[in-house]
């Protein structure tokens, strides 16, 4: 007999996230846990065994152990709302959203650094710790060639 799998599955519903561990996905349906959060998150990704999450009031959280506690890792009170977070590798991450803002951190999200894109962030993706993709709203820019309006390849300094 193998060892069995612990699967954690994470949805963002309102102000909470829902948290879901089980030993297979047929059984995870009594599992479900919530997780409630000061802010209402936008976004969910993973890096590295660590789980980010992202939303209203610039704030970003980070989880270790599975999403049972979270910790505070940015928050701008009355900021912007983060739409999406990203991680490169484990210390080079990415966030973005409302008013153009675009925040880095190369110390695996101990600290942010703040940058300023032309418009409001939809979706962002980065091929290295440099080098990114994304499509912005209301740019107001000429489209690139085969790519949709408002998207610019960038380059974070």
């Amino acid at each position: 007999m193998g060892i069995g799998r612990r699967i954690i599955l994470l949805s963002v519903i309102g102000f909470v996230i829902l948290r879901c561990t089980a030993q297979s996905p047929r059984s995870s349906t009594d599992h479900w846990q919530t997780r409630p959060t000061p802010f209402r998150p936008f976004n969910i990704t993973a890096e590295a065994g660590t789980l980010w999450v992202c939303g209203a009031d610039e704030m970003i959280l980070s989880s270790r152990d599975g999403g049972v506690s979270w910790e505070t890792r940015h928050q701008n009170r009355d900021g912007e709302v983060l739409l999406n977070v990203s991680f490169v590798d484990e210390e080079t991450g990415y966030a973005a959203g409302t008013g153009g803002l675009l925040l880095s951190t190369g110390d695996g999200g101990r600290t942010w650094k703040r940058h300023q894109a032309p418009a409001t962030v939809s979706t962002f993706s980065f091929a290295d710790a440099k080098n990114g993709i994304a499509i912005f709203n209301d740019t107001g820019h000429e489209p690139i060639a085969g790519l949709p309006a408002g998207t610019l390849i960038f380059e974070v300094r």
